[in-house]
């Protein structure tokens, strides 16, 4: 659900982004309204065993655990492959530099170079910099 304000002087109030749909309440809320309902929906979800609530929570930190692993992985392994493309686009550059290549051959190894790079930087998150 995404939610728009609709700023007043002192009030700001929210309206789901799908209010136009038909059967869709057209009613705005404001920040408490929408936190009440927030909370009651957590209250719906609430667990009320100690022993499921331990499991769950033992579940969702393996989990967690294991999606930041992957991630991490990923990321570095994304950060290997943007090195070696930095270093074949050097090699790349000497070699024109050098004379070892033409023009049209370094231009159309150069575009490749670019799009591979262009296709794994977007695959970083931006906390992942620092591997």
């Amino acid at each position: 659900m995404e939610v728009r304000s609709l700023e007043q002087p002192s009030i700001s109030f929210f309206r789901c982004s799908q209010h136009n749909a038909p059967g869709h309440p057209r009613v705005p809320l404001n920040e408490e309204q929408i936190d009440l309902q927030i909370l009651a929906i957590f209250d719906k979800m609430r667990i009320e065993s100690d022993d499921v609530r331990e499991w769950f929570a033992a579940q969702l930190r393996v989990r967690t655990q294991y999606e930041q692993d992957d991630a991490r992985l990923k990321a570095k392994e994304m950060l290997r492959q943007l090195s070696l493309l930095r270093q074949h686009k050097n090699q790349l550059l000497n070699m024109r530099l050098n004379e070892e290549i033409d023009a049209d051959g370094y231009a159309a190894q150069a575009a490749k170079h670019r799009d591979r790079e262009a296709n794994c930087k977007p695959k970083l998150n931006p906390t992942d910099q620092g591997f």
